[in-house]
């Protein structure tokens, strides 16, 4: 849950008018027009975010096989 919101709070800076969606607009929509303008501001978390989804699928699979 951390580093969904360290993803979240690097797209904090205000974006150009030209990148800004039409008012008034959803938070959600914001968040979206924000990640398409800069959408290498939060690399690190989708590495490790999908590293842990990856391990814990691994975890979830032995446990199974192992019995």
């Amino acid at each position: 849950m951390n580093l969904i919101q360290i993803f979240i709070h690097r797209f904090n800076e205000p974006q150009a008018e030209n990148r800004r969606p039409p008012a008034p607009a959803a938070p959600d929509i914001t968040m979206s027009y924000a990640i398409q303008a800069r959408p290498a501001l939060g690399w690190r978390e989708i590495v490790i975010m999908a590293g842990l989804s990856l391990w814990a699928l691994y975890v979830i699979v032995t446990e199974i096989l192992a019995g």
